[in-house]
């Protein structure tokens, strides 16, 4: 049994088709298996071309739709802590390292100078020093 084809409301569909340089012909046939719900051989064999190529269209579409979510929820939603370069700081870290510190008190150092950054990612920063 085949699996269901993934499906898209039209105004997203719209909005990601307007983000591409397809030919009409492409475009229409992906709209009626992702919007309008119709089979992919009956599709293809409708607008002269092989389910082979109507499955790549679909996948290739379904890529683009993908990014386009993407790019909507990081417009939509700013990150909520922006990684910051702690390279400056890379002599203090490994000497604070070395001396037995902690990295949650590692953290608080950082803090008190402006920093702000998550224990895992000054774990991440110091393993990467160490070599």
């Amino acid at each position: 049994m085949a699996q269901p084809t993934p499906r898209l409301d039209a105004e997203q569909f719209t909005a990601v088709a307007a983000t591409c340089r397809w030919s009409k012909r492409a475009i229409d046939v992906t709209r009626e298996i992702l919007v309008d719900g119709a089979s992919l051989s009956e599709t293809a064999a409708k607008h002269k071309m092989t389910a082979k190529h109507a499955r790549v269209l679909l996948t290739r579409f379904q890529v683009l739709a993908e990014k386009h979510r993407l790019q909507a929820f990081m417009q939509k939603e700013p990150p909520k802590l922006a990684p910051q370069d702690l390279t400056p700081f890379s002599n203090e870290l490994r000497t604070l390292r070395d001396k037995g510190y902690k990295i949650e008190q590692i953290v608080a150092y950082l803090k008190d100078n402006g920093v702000t950054s998550s224990a895992t990612s000054v774990r991440k920063f110091i393993r990467s020093i160490r070599a």
